[in-house]
């Protein structure tokens, strides 16, 4: 099996964002009675206050805080209201990641003196006011609400990313036992088609239709690989796709049909439950082409170690994002 740690760090990465998001822009929202602050200035307080305790915000003004803070939470109040839940976590960390690559990309220590030095001069005057000019801190009050506001945002996977380069990770099942119609390591998914939990299963003889033979043994070993148990009182008999009645619980089935002559024809089985095999016995040969099938099921109690198991496995993308620069020669 794959080592899933980075895909597990992934997971909790997202659960520590959303959570912070949450406190500060929906916690936040109530008093510790548990009672929505009707006051807006009040609840707006509480938002700062509980903004200011996520290290996100080291740095920046309390008036840039409030601006993007109240505007989450309101966002996060109008879907909560009109869906009747909360976002799905990824969503909320996709935007904090997004919130903090913004915030405090000038603090990386992986960057040289002079990007950091540039970097730090353009943070001073990021949150500074300009006429004709979208301030930042409105452009990333708008993060969340425009998220929530995206028409696709129920068919799209968000995930937390930096600026320079992203993991993702598609974590996968796979057969951990040869059963059924697969193989140890073959990948279970939505478009696997066969058999692997299900134990009622349903075999043909292909071998016993020739048109000479009035006998013809089923062994599970044949299609399982070994011999697997069946239950009592589960075995049919299919011919031409026409089902029999059930076996009597003692170790015998029987069973008539009419051949294309219009003769009719018994077949007796005997079945031995412990290994998965069946005798059938025609009391005239069946017409070459017959279909003759056998329906049981797996006594799985009997042959507990048979029972399937699904593992997983992890790929892992890297993505590296185009930059876009472009430089002024006149500033506003």
């Amino acid at each position: 099996m794959s080592n899933l740690r980075e895909y597990q760090n992934r997971i909790a990465d997202i659960a520590k964002r959303s959570k912070a998001v949450l406190g500060w822009a929906s916690t936040a929202q109530f008093g510790t009675d548990n009672q929505f602050i009707k006051d807006d200035a009040a609840r707006a307080a509480s938002i700062l206050e509980a903004a200011r305790k996520d290290p996100i915000f080291a740095g920046i003004s309390d008036n840039a805080t409030a601006q993007i803070a109240t505007a989450w939470a309101s966002a996060l109040a109008d879907y909560a209201a009109a869906h009747k839940s909360m976002p799905r976590p990824e969503i909320l960390a996709s935007c904090h990641q997004t919130l903090e690559n913004c915030l405090i990309e000038s603090t990386r220590n992986s960057m040289d003196a002079t990007n950091k030095a540039m970097l730090e001069s353009v943070a001073a005057e990021m949150m500074s006011v300009s006429d004709g000019v979208m301030r930042l801190p409105l452009f990333l009050a708008m993060i969340l609400p425009v998220q929530l506001g995206a028409a696709t945002a129920d068919a799209c996977t968000f995930i937390p990313v930096t600026r320079d380069q992203s993991d993702i990770y598609e974590v996968f099942n796979v057969a951990g036992s040869s059963f059924g119609s697969y193989a140890a390591g073959d990948v279970l998914d939505m478009q696997s088609v066969g058999v692997y939990s299900q134990l009622r299963r349903r075999y043909v003889l292909v071998a016993s239709s020739d048109g000479t033979s009035k006998t013809a043994t089923f062994k599970m070993e044949d299609f399982e690989g070994q011999n697997v148990p069946i239950r009592k009182g589960r075995t049919n008999i299919y011919v031409n796709r026409i089902k029999s009645v059930v076996d009597n619980g003692s170790g015998s089935l029987l069973h008539s049909f009419t051949n294309a002559a219009g003769e009719q024809i018994t077949v007796t089985c005997s079945l031995n439950y412990n290994i998965g095999q069946i005798a059938l016995s025609f009391s005239k040969a069946p017409d070459k082409g017959t279909e003759i099938a056998i329906e049981t099921e797996i006594n799985i109690e009997a042959a507990p170690e048979l029972i399937p198991l699904i593992n997983h496995e992890m790929k892992k993308y890297t993505l590296f994002p185009s930059q876009f620069v472009i430089a002024a020669e006149h500033t506003v």
